[in-house]
């Protein structure tokens, strides 16, 4: 499928979760039903980021109408993200969004895992222009529950390892700024301290879309195959990849005739556009 669509990007800045002074979840969960509460507890024992059959969580609530409605409004809500299952098309697979976890996250442990002033995080300077892109901007989070499941192990490091890696644009990959501006470039600070890392300086990154175009763009001029980008993964509806189609469009003009077919041949195998 050639490169066509004009769907509009979207920037957003979600609004996250807050806590009291207590360290306490604001109402959000005494607003969930028991139901829901377990289904989301059920949810959570799965891997970070795996996808699980619906089917699995159903239990004896079959296809009813009410358990649409209770996925329905889980989802609006953002605390799970859907998509259509590979395997059984009848089928939806679910997860938590990275939103949903960090919401039930005061359930399991009395302290918040946040960076102390005392140990501030390690996060590069970034601007409007050399911003995180690629997969550092993917695990930022987004209400849409498009992205990347591993913002804590990015942001924060994980098991002895150091945060990072961190790309920025035009300093340690491609820089696509002459092509697309500061399109779907946003200042996302609060996000990042909302998700459990406290920063103190602006931090600039890409929304997913204008990430996952940095990082195709970069695969295409390293010469590298485009196989192991499942756009599903990270853009789990059509409207989704619609938007990322927007941003390889703008892209199609500043590339040779391979890297276009390359590109072409792989937005139709993703469903893209």
């Amino acid at each position: 499928m050639n490169i066509s669509a004009h769907q509009t990007v979207v920037s957003s800045a979600p609004k996250l979760i807050s806590f009291n002074e207590g360290g306490s979840l604001t109402t959000e969960i005494d607003n969930l039903k028991v139901s829901e509460l377990r289904f989301l507890l059920a949810l959570s024992t799965a891997k970070i980021g795996s996808w699980v059959p619906l089917a699995t969580l159903r239990g004896d609530r079959k296809q009813s109408s009410s358990f649409s409605r209770f996925i329905s409004k889980l989802t609006d809500d953002q605390w799970i993200a859907t998509k259509k299952d590979p395997e059984d098309g009848r089928g939806k697979q679910i997860r938590l969004t990275i939103k949903g976890r960090h919401r039930l996250k005061p359930l399991f442990s009395n302290t918040q895992q946040k960076v102390t002033p005392e140990t501030p995080s390690k996060l590069p300077q970034t601007s409007r222009k050399h911003f995180f892109t690629a997969k550092t901007a993917l695990n930022i989070p987004s209400k849409e529950g498009t992205g990347d499941w591993h913002f804590f192990e990015m942001f924060q490091g994980s098991h002895g390892r150091m945060p990072g890696p961190f790309f920025i644009a035009g300093e340690n990959i491609e820089d696509t700024y002459s092509i697309l501006g500061d399109l779907g470039v946003h200042e996302c600070s609060s996000l990042i301290r909302d998700a459990g890392v406290e920063v103190n300086i602006p931090i600039f990154a890409a929304n997913h879309y204008r990430a996952m175009g940095d990082l195709i763009y970069q695969r295409l001029h390293e010469n590298k195959s485009l196989q192991s980008l499942r756009a599903d993964d990270w853009f789990p509806t059509k409207t989704d990849r619609d938007k990322l189609a927007y941003v390889l469009h703008q892209l199609a003009p500043s590339l040779k005739e391979e890297q276009l077919q390359k590109l072409n041949g792989w937005m139709k195998e993703q469903d893209v556009g």
